[in-house]
């Protein structure tokens, strides 16, 4: 899925949820996901994903 506002964040909570997830970005949103990792900011908590 790709890994825009939505897509980032069901595919980021299922990645911490220990499923295998695959994204897709590209320009600078791939540059600053590789660089700080794929951050969740919301009411459920906060994650940061370097691993996706």
């Amino acid at each position: 899925m790709g890994a825009g506002g939505i897509g980032g964040y069901l595919g980021g909570r299922l990645a911490e949820a220990g499923e295998d997830v695959h994204l897709v970005a590209r320009g600078s949103h791939l540059a600053a996901i590789r660089e700080s990792g794929l951050r969740i900011e919301s009411a459920h908590g906060d994650a940061v994903l370097t691993d996706i």
